[in-house]
């Protein structure tokens, strides 16, 4: 009656040996191969749709519990074949918080004081979770987020400790695999984010040294939609943004701020992030005609990643253009945001795709167009300036640019090409090298009232 769980499904067999015993006015009892096997398993809260836990099977396997040690040891968990669910409503209260009801237990809880002694410790040697899915549904943010993931076959090891000041636990060994993982607003909507596989490895947690670490993170396949509306909105950034921060963020940044007062702020670092063959689907709609780029072949990594800030993150990017061309990229920055520097290549990017918004702005056709570069960047942040250095040549081959009526070329060139651009901030200023230009051609008219075509196809602004 004081749980709000319907009658739960599946069978659970338990097995043990055990020793009872009194010596010294000090009970002793102690369970030895301790086993514990469940089939077809099912929870479902009462008035629920769906289960919020479902598994084929579950394990336990030769545990050990000592009660005057005060110990628990489990060398193995295995956990098989399943979905877990996790809803947050629109009131911020998780499915799984709903299984004791706030009617249950009127009577306040007595609790007699804890004698000194032995601190409780439990360990779990190895918990593996093999062919388990995971439904997440987050409906206190203004817009609703569903992550899903087919499997996430995880690993860990676990240890429990009961301390003084309060409870400390250690994650160790900490791997996990999201398999086919989609990110996005509930259905119908579809998703803005499908990922092949998300993995983590060399995961550790530890509460006693308020510290988080993993190894590696790698991003494999998949696709991601990066779409501006026609009102200037962009979904994924709405997706993404900490204006608009669900429970689950809240929470965590709740704990990460308390725990900075307290003199024992976290520590966060992630040895590499590497993303692979996903495709990014760019396209912005403000123009009417959407202008759209898609990344193929996709390769990036990041490396030093530390909450601290101290130590520069270094990266690499390279991808290719459906619509024709490449970029590639290299650099570091620090996340304080205080110091940025890049260095990024442009490989005969097509510039074809930019006609909508060239059109929002003259009455010409971009008909081809194919831009070059080799470009150095630099960011500091000195004393509140913003000192922003750009520079490296550029250039811009067989563009052609006809009349949007009657479609005769307007403006032509084989190649426009300098050796160096030079732009600052704070203070202003903007240096052209020598420009060179080959194969130009235009059709230039000078009307009666002293007026020329190549202006007068300028629009005015809106």
């Amino acid at each position: 009656d004081e749980l709000g769980l319907a009658e739960p499904r599946g069978e659970v067999d338990f097995a043990s040996r055990y020793r009872v015993a009194y010596a010294g006015g000090v009970p002793q009892a102690t369970l030895e191969d301790l086993r514990l096997a469940g089939r077809g398993i099912a929870l479902t809260a009462i008035d629920a749709k769906r289960p919020m836990l479902e598994l084929a099977s579950m394990e336990v396997k030769s545990g050990r519990f000592d009660l005057a040690a005060r110990e628990l040891v489990i060398p193995g968990i295995v956990l098989r074949d399943g979905m877990a669910v996790v809803d947050v409503d629109a009131e911020g209260r998780i499915n799984w918080q709903k299984l004791v009801r706030a009617d249950a237990g009127n009577k306040p809880a007595t609790r007699e004081p804890t004698a000194a002694g032995k601190p409780w410790k439990a360990r779990v040697e190895s918990l593996r979770v093999e062919k388990v899915g995971l439904d997440y549904t987050d409906s206190s943010r203004a817009k609703p987020i569903r992550l899903t993931a087919k499997e996430m076959p995880a690993g860990l090891a676990a240890t429990v400790e009961t301390r003084p000041g309060g409870v400390q636990m250690l994650l160790e060994k900490v791997a996990l695999t999201l398999g086919r993982l989609s990110a996005g607003e509930p259905a119908p909507a579809e998703p803005l984010v499908v990922l092949d596989t998300v993995t983590i490895e060399g995961g550790t947690l530890s509460l006693e040294e308020s510290r988080l670490g993993i190894g590696r993170v790698a991003v494999a396949g998949g696709n991601i939609s990066v779409t501006r509306e026609k009102n200037g909105a962009i979904p994924l950034a709405d997706l993404l943004s900490t204006t608009d921060a669900g429970l689950l963020r809240r929470e965590v940044a709740s704990a990460v701020k308390q725990a900075k007062a307290e003199g024992r702020p976290w520590r966060l670092a992630v040895d590499a992030l590497e993303v692979s063959g996903t495709r990014i689907a760019l396209s912005d709609h403000s123009f009417g005609t959407p202008v759209q780029y898609d990344l193929r072949e996709l390769r990036a990594r990041a490396n030093g990643f530390r909450s601290n800030g101290k130590e520069p993150i270094r990266f690499d990017f390279s991808t290719r253009l459906a619509q024709g061309g490449g970029l590639s990229a290299n650099g570091s920055f620090r996340l304080s945001g205080d110091q940025a520097e890049a260095r990024a290549k442009f490989d005969r990017i097509n510039l074809k795709p930019l006609q909508p918004a060239l059109a929002s702005r003259a009455r010409v056709v971009l008909a081809s167009g194919e831009l070059s570069g080799n470009v150095k960047a630099q960011y500091r942040l000195r004393k509140a300036r913003h000192v922003v250095r750009v520079s490296g040549p550029l250039g811009i081959s067989n563009l052609q640019l006809n009349e949007a009526e009657g479609g005769e070329r307007l403006l032509a060139w084989k190649s426009l090409s300098t050796d160096s651009v030079r732009l600052s901030l704070d203070p202003d200023e903007l240096r052209i090298g020598e420009v060179r230009v080959v194969g130009l051609g235009a059709k230039i008219v000078v009307f009666k009232d002293r007026s020329v075509n190549l202006v007068a196809v300028v629009k005015a602004p809106a």
